[in-house]
């Protein structure tokens, strides 16, 4: 500001008493409106989930300016109550409350938001309490499908187990869906889709809005089989370069996104490692994946950021035991003079050693060319004729059994030898399996997605020329 000094002290010229009362305005505008601000309180601009939600949902509370967690943590209840976690969005704008439970299928629950909820960056607060309700849906199964119109590029569909006539289309992607997995809590779905210009890229599909946004541009590259980890905070999934001139496809090596931040990197220190399907341990702590370079399957931890290694050349993963303790991967065993077998091994995760036991004797002819886990004593297992290499002809197709994993046994699920079954998944709530088959011997036959009821033993078709089953909870 220009002042005039003069013998009778400081003077303000006209221009001088203008920008001073400009200055006071504006002062008293911002004091005005940070007053309103304040009595108008911090918003909620978003929740989730609304009307329905899934058996392990994410309960989200969005708001329009970064919040104290430990107020929320305060504010929040829920009826009837539930068990959990919070956590909150790198920017403080969301905050999520987790269940450490199974909610049950048909109850109602009811969130309840008390007034109080403070802002960390301005004065404001939750004015008022804030209530919704949202009632728990039965998983579904979600499968890979076509179009009458157009068998050829396939899309991502979602039916109920029972009720074949229900199935709805989720993608409408004009080149095709490779390989998706559902998040852990039932709201998006993570998918490769390949791209006229030679890559896959990685896409999300959001359960709220219907639709599907770019997750990763993977240029140059063909990404494939994202998997969420249990947090639904990260994915892990395969990246395999395309040659310079476009004629060739280098190996697959396993990298990590980030959700939240979009931020991608090789999953192991060495970034130039062979691998591929990967696969979360229950807690989220472990990765493994199979490389043919470490010689086995190598189990990244992800603390550390340390790896061990388990001999296999049979080429699988295998699955982690829902409790974590245990991973089950298939080896390839000689049970007769010429005559081979897949037999599942143990492996305990919490040894020091990754200690191994057989299920079955080595002699057994048993054939387990698939397998998941249905509880943390039983898997679920497509067992088949072993290979004998003097033989030929067609051999039986793999049928499900329940195998007790302590005492070796194994239990039919149904005998169908015309059929062969394989891509199981076993529902959220232990009760149903999804699974794969194809009929042998019959011209025309497509793949099929059925689901079994392991209680009834009821078999049902839910769709023709479809593949990979999976569930969304």
């Amino acid at each position: 500001m220009n002042a005039r000094f003069s013998e009778r002290g400081w003077r303000l010229d006209r221009l001088d008493s203008a920008v001073l009362i400009v200055i006071v305005v504006l002062l008293l505008a911002l004091g005005l409106t940070v007053a309103r601000g304040s009595q108008i309180g911090l918003m909620i601009t978003a929740y989730a989930p609304r009307d329905s939600g899934s058996i392990h949902p994410h309960i989200q509370i969005s708001f329009d300016d970064p919040v104290d967690l430990t107020s929320v943590q305060a504010a929040l209840s829920i009826d009837p109550p539930v068990l959990g976690s919070f956590t909150a969005s790198g920017d403080s704008r969301t905050v999520s409350f987790i269940p450490s439970e199974t909610l049950t299928v048909g109850q109602s629950y009811t969130v309840h938001l008390k007034a109080g909820v403070v802002s960390t960056q301005t004065e404001r607060s939750l004015k008022d309490d804030q209530v919704w309700s949202f009632r728990i849906r039965q998983p579904r199964v979600t499968y890979l499908g076509t179009d009458p119109n157009n068998q050829l590029v396939q899309n991502i569909f979602l039916a109920d187990p029972d009720a074949p006539d229900s199935a709805q289309q989720l993608t409408f992607s004009t080149t095709g869906v490779i390989e998706y997995d559902p998040s852990p809590d039932g709201s998006k779905i993570a998918y490769s889709e390949f791209q006229q210009t030679g890559n896959n890229n990685l896409f999300v599909w959001d359960a709220s809005t219907g639709k599907s946004t770019l997750l990763f541009d993977c240029t140059n590259a063909v990404c494939n089989n994202p998997v969420w980890s249990p947090d639904g905070k990260q994915i892990a999934f395969e990246r395999s370069e395309i040659s310079a001139n476009g004629t060739g496809l280098g190996v697959s090596r396993v990298w990590l996104l980030e959700v939240g931040s979009g931020n991608v990197r090789p999953l192991l220190q060495d970034s130039q490692q062979i691998g591929y399907a990967p696969e979360w341990s229950p807690d989220g702590s472990k990765v493994a994946l199979f490389s043919v370079s470490a010689g086995g399957i190598v189990v990244h931890d992800m603390a550390t950021d340390t790896d061990r290694v388990i001999n296999s050349a049979y080429g699988e993963v295998g699955v982690f035991s829902p409790d974590g303790k245990w991973l089950a991967f298939p080896q390839m065993v000689e049970v007769q003079e010429k005559a081979y077998a897949a037999h599942f091994v143990l492996v305990d995760m919490n040894s020091d050693f990754l200690t191994q036991s057989d299920i079955i004797p080595t002699d057994d002819p048993s054939n387990d060319v698939e397998g998941t886990w249905l509880n943390a004593r039983t898997l679920i297992v497509a067992r088949q004729a072993p290979f004998q290499s003097s033989t030929g002809g067609i051999r039986p197709g793999p049928q499900l059994y329940r195998l007790d994993v302590d005492t070796g046994q194994a239990t039919p699920l149904f005998d169908e030898p015309n059929y062969t079954n394989g891509n199981i998944a076993v529902s959220p709530l232990q009760d149903k399996v999804a699974f794969q088959r194809f009929e042998l011997g019959r011209q025309g036959a497509r793949t099929e997605i059925w689901t079994l009821d392991l209680a009834t033993g009821k078999l049902i078709q839910l769709a023709n020329n479809a593949l990979l089953p999976k569930w969304i909870p």
